[in-house]
C-alpha cells in the first residue's frame, strides 16, 4: 500500500489513495473501508500537528458513509480543521471519488462524489501522554468547502465532542468499562475476535505510544461486518461508525475486542466493540476504545432493505427491561440521530 500524506498548509490536506481493496455488493465491485479509515485517521492527525506544530493522539471519530467507493476511480481524503473546544481539535474529513479527483480539480467535485464524511478528534499531548491544550489556527477561506459547509462541520464538530462525551459517561468510568455486551438469541450475539498486535507508529511525545488509531478503526469496520452480516444471515453494508480512543495504545501490544449486536431498529444493526489491550507477559487487559457500528442490507436498488422479523433483535421479557438493554438503546439512538441529522445537512 502506498499512501501519500500532502500537507503543506497546516489548514487542510488532500491525500489521494492509491490502494482500494475490493469487494462485491450485488455484484458491483466497490472499495472495503480499511484503507480509506486508516488514510482518514493518519490525515486528520498530520494535519493537526502540522498546525500547532506539537505531538498529538486521536480521541475519537465519527463517519458517515453515503456510497460506495468504487474499484477503479481515483479516491482521496480532504481534511480540514473546523473548530477548537478545550484539548480538542475538530477536523471534518470528507472522501471523495469518481473521475476528477485530483488535487488541482478538487475544487470541481459535485455533491454526487462524496462518498464518505466524519469528524476526526484530536488531543495536544506531553511527554508523559496526558492532554494539554495547544491553540489552532482557525483556516480564514472556505478553500473547497463553501462558507455554509464550513459553519455545518463546525456545528457538527461541537456536536461531535458532545455526543462522544455522552457515550464515554455512560459506558465507562475510572478507565473500565461499566457495562457488559449483552448476550442475543443469535449465535452472533457476542463474539470475542483474535488477537491481533498493534503496529503503528509510535507517538513523537512518547515513543512507548501510538499516535493514532488506524489499525483499531480498520479492526471496528472488519468486526462490524462480520458480525451484522452473521447476525442478520445476508451481506450488510456499512452506513456509519462512532470510535471513541480511551486510553493510548503501546507499541507491540496484544489487543482483543469484545464486539456484539446490541441494537435493531426496521432498518439499521447497531454493533457494539470494546477493544482492550495488554503485553503478552501480562494477564490483565484494561479498556482502549469503544465504537459503535451502524450497518445495513442494501438491496439491488441501492436503497436499504426492512429486516425481516427474524432478523431483529429480540431478547428476553426481563431483560428487555434491563437498565443494560435500555443504556445501549439509548446510546444507539444517539449515534443514529447524529448520523440522520448529518446526512440530512449535506444532502440539503
Amino acid at each position: 500500500m502506498e499512501t501519500k500524506i500532502s500537507t503543506k498548509n497546516p489548514h487542510y490536506s488532500y491525500t489521494p489513495i492509491t490502494d482500494v481493496s475490493e469487494n462485491f455488493i450485488n455484484g458491483q465491485r466497490v472499495g472495503t473501508a480499511e484503507n480509506i479509515l486508516k488514510t482518514i485517521d493518519v490525515a486528520s492527525g498530520l494535519l493537526a500537528i502540522q498546525n500547532i506544530n506539537h505531538p498529538v493522539v486521536h480521541s475519537g471519530h465519527s463517519i458517515i458513509y453515503h456510497k460506495p467507493v468504487l474499484i477503479g476511480n481515483n479516491t482521496g481524503v480532504y481534511s480540514r480543521i473546523v473548530r477548537q473546544e478545550g484539548n480538542f481539535i475538530a477536523l471534518a474529513n470528507e472522501v471523495f471519488s469518481g473521475k476528477l479527483t485530483t488535487e488541482s480539480r478538487l475544487e470541481r467535485l459535485v455533491k454526487g462524489h462524496r462518498k464518505w464524511t466524519g469528524i476526526a478528534l484530536c488531543v495536544p499531548i506531553d511527554e508523559k501522554g496526558n492532554g494539554i491544550f495547544k491553540q489552532v489556527r482557525l483556516p480564514e477561506k472556505p478553500e473547497i468547502f463553501r462558507q455554509n459547509e464550513v459553519d455545518t462541520f463546525s456545528q457538527k464538530a461541537k456536536e461531535t465532542i458532545e455526543l462522544h462525551r455522552k457515550i464515554i459517561k455512560n459506558w465507562v468510568k475510572n478507565g473500565e468499562s461499566l457495562i457488559f455486551l449483552p448476550q442475543n438469541t443469535s449465535e452472533a450475539g457476542e463474539n470475542h475476535f483474535p488477537t491481533w498486535n498493534s503496529h503503528l507508529a509510535p507517538s513523537q511525545a512518547n515513543p512507548l505510544f501510538i499516535q493514532f488509531g488506524g489499525e483499531i478503526l480498520r479492526q471496528t469496520d472488519i468486526a462490524s461486518d462480520i458480525v451484522s452480516s452473521n447476525f442478520v444471515g445476508e451481506k450488510t453494508i456499512h452506513l456509519g461508525q462512532t470510535d471513541i480512543f480511551i486510553a493510548p495504545v503501546a507499541v507491540n501490544e496484544i489487543l482483543r475486542k469484545k464486539v456484539c449486536v446490541v441494537y435493531t431498529t426496521e432498518k439499521l444493526i447497531v454493533v457494539a466493540q470494546e477493544v482492550y489491550g495488554h503485553f503478552p507477559n501480562e494477564k490483565e487487559q484494561t479498556l482502549r476504545s469503544l465504537s459503535l457500528a451502524i450497518s445495513g442490507i442494501v438491496d439491488f436498488d441501492g436503497k436499504l432493505k426492512i429486516l425481516k422479523q427474524d432478523q431483529r433483535l429480540k431478547f428476553s421479557p426481563s431483560d428487555e427491561k434491563s437498565n443494560l438493554v435500555k443504556q445501549f438503546s439509548e446510546l444507539a439512538e444517539f449515534v443514529i440521530e447524529y448520523q440522520r441529522n448529518f446526512l440530512k445537512i449535506l444532502k440539503d
